[in-house]
């Protein structure tokens, strides 16, 4: 696709170079809640002098988001609009030749008091717990997806397979360990499958993160099977509790909106990259 006598590939390629972790965190947390609603408390304190109507319509308008975005019953309904509508029923397919399971990574513990080396993350280690379940079912061969998105310390891979031998006796048989973000996830997981004639896989990550996820392995030219896990949609809640502010509900409404505007990113600089399967 050409914009302008530009193409999106090249700016894909250009926004690659230039949105390094070290630029993409901080933008993340401004346009993210609770970040977004500091910004328009900011606003209000600067536009009160000259505008005070305006700003105190910012004011009401920041202060009922923070609400509505620390609800249990909102994080649940927000969860449901982007995971999948059921989990994964295990059943071991009549023929798994070039079939795998991969796991993605989901950040590290780094210098953990109670561990002598790195060790997984909470949300890496729910991932991890779902995959030796399908392994034990289906007993295909794993491979684990995650480097390291900032320098130093054991690749997010690393860790995730010396966990997954010793906590859940499941080795993993490839270890992928430069991506540093669900785009390069796909791509350098891609070369690695390929390699070993891998043309369906058992695709495990967090449930909200499984429609950015999927698409991006399928873009790869791979038959994608879901196996979502830790649905935050799941459960009705606890009554009138779910009307409570909670930071656990806000931190769900950020990711959620996270997976959106990954959603988005791909959908405006990423579409033209599906052709090529790139």
């Amino acid at each position: 696709m050409q914009v302008s006598g530009f193409s999106l590939t090249s700016l894909a390629n250009l926004t690659k170079d230039i949105m390094t972790p070290d630029i993409v965190a901080p933008i993340k947390a401004l346009l993210l809640p609770p970040g977004c609603i500091l910004l328009l408390l900011l606003a209000t304190g600067l536009l009160y002098g000259r505008f005070r109507r305006f700003a105190a319509s910012l004011f009401i308008v920041a202060l009922v988001a923070m609400y509505v975005f620390s609800t249990p019953i909102f994080a649940r309904w927000l969860s449901a609009t982007i995971e999948p509508d059921s989990a994964l029923i295990l059943k071991p397919p009549a023929d798994t030749v070039g079939h795998a399971i991969v796991v993605l990574g989901c950040g590290r513990y780094v210098q953990p008091p109670e561990y002598p080396l790195d060790d997984v993350s909470e949300c890496g280690l729910v991932r991890m717990r779902y995959a030796a379940e399908i392994h034990d079912v289906l007993q295909l061969p794993v491979l684990i997806s995650g480097g390291r998105v900032f320098p130093g310390g054991m690749a997010e891979s690393d860790i995730m397979a010396r966990v997954l031998e010793r906590r859940f006796a499941v080795r993993s048989h490839w270890r992928e360990n430069k991506s540093r973000n669900t785009i390069e996830n796909a791509r350098h997981s891609a070369e690695i499958l390929r390699d070993n004639d891998i043309t369906t896989i058992y695709l495990v990550t967090h449930a909200l993160h499984m429609r950015r996820a999927g698409w991006l392995f399928e873009q790869q030219g791979f038959r994608v099977i879901e196996a979502p896990t830790y649905f935050y949609s799941a459960g009705d809640g606890d009554g009138w509790l779910n009307w409570l502010p909670s930071a656990h509900s806000l931190l769900v409404v950020n990711m959620v909106f996270k997976e959106y505007l990954g959603i988005l990113w791909q959908t405006v600089f990423l579409a033209d990259l599906s052709s090529n399967k790139t």
